[in-house]
């Protein structure tokens, strides 16, 4: 493209053998049209033009000549569109619109198949952290006001758009999918909660177990064994004791519901005291052991395992109730 310092036709080019004037034909209206209109820009802004005669076919078919023709006209009609759009600045702007023609050329010879294929994704995909993994494949690719024109044809773009892709690029990686994890809201008071888990964990509540134990799962997944304890008194009794204490103390407790629920996931077996008991408590625990030792001894003489893991069951079971 020919860079014009002023609106005058520029004097150098001679007329050729396309440029006499041309049979009529339906093309002829239109450059009557089209050469009225720029008449009435230059006398506007005081400038002379050269009017344009004839069209060009084809730019693979033209030689040489022609297209040096074409584009000085073109060149010299552009230019003075310019100067009427910036009247003090069109030569800048002209200069801005020649490059910013010759950076889409190239951007669209850069584009190749497989980010033709992404855009297409960007575009029939549902979600829009489906479309932030899409876009983050791509996103450092091209430059923003390039992505943004590329991408126009498929789906606008906005500059935030492309920033969360890449943020998403770099923290996490291209098109990696977020782990996602669960958040648990906690609306109870944990003053409240640890005074009422303090009151509970006293021992007069609940006497340890000489047989069995229980498995407690953490919400990290670690397990942790623990000795089986029952409770001496039942939870309302509990309950009523603790909204005494509340009463003594002038504090304010959770909700009898809310405590109650405390107390099935805090789990524990119920049963009525043995106190004064401890013989028979401890013959009983005694005889669950032997039974669980002859069944070991039955299980190494030949016995099946599954025919070994019943009883067992069943002694555990037995001894909480």
């Amino acid at each position: 493209i020919l860079e014009i310092s002023s609106c005058v036709a520029s004097p150098c080019w001679t007329p050729g053998p396309f440029d006499s004037t041309p049979e009529p034909s339906n093309n002829q209206e239109v450059l009557s049209v089209y050469n009225k209109a720029m008449d009435e820009i230059t006398t506007e802004i005081s400038c002379e033009r050269a009017p344009l005669n004839s069209q060009l076919d084809s730019w693979e078919k033209s030689n040489l000549t022609e297209r040096q023709h074409f584009i000085q006209k073109a060149t010299e009609d552009c230019m003075l569109v310019c100067n009427v759009i910036a009247p003090k600045d069109g030569k800048h702007l002209f200069q801005a619109l020649t490059t910013a023609c010759k950076e889409n050329l190239n951007d669209e010879e850069k584009v190749d198949d497989v980010t033709k294929s992404l855009m297409s994704a960007y575009r029939n995909a549902k979600t829009r952290n489906t479309k932030t993994q899409i876009l983050s494949l791509y996103a450092y690719k091209y430059s923003v006001s390039t992505l943004k024109g590329l991408h126009y044809p498929y789906e606008k773009l906005s500059t935030h758009q492309i920033s969360h892709a890449r943020c998403h690029a770099r923290t996490l990686g291209p098109g990696t999918v977020p782990e996602k994890k669960k958040y648990h809201r906690v609306r109870i008071d944990m003053s409240k909660l640890d005074h009422f888990i303090e009151f509970i964990n006293r021992p007069y509540f609940y006497q340890d177990v000489s047989y069995g134990t229980k498995v407690l799962k953490l919400d990290s997944g670690e397990t942790m064994e623990m000795p089986n304890v029952v409770r001496t008194v039942t939870r309302s009794t509990m309950i009523n004791q603790y909204m005494q204490l509340c009463q003594e103390e002038k504090c304010e407790p959770l909700s009898r519901t809310t405590l109650f629920k405390i107390l099935d996931v805090r789990e524990a077996s119920q049963r009525k005291s043995l106190q004064g008991l401890d013989n028979t408590a401890a013959d009983g625990s005694a005889a669950f052991q032997t039974v669980e030792m002859i069944i070991d001894s039955l299980e190494k003489a030949g016995l099946e395992k599954n025919g070994a893991r019943k009883p067992k069951e069943s002694l555990k079971t037995l001894n909480a109730t």
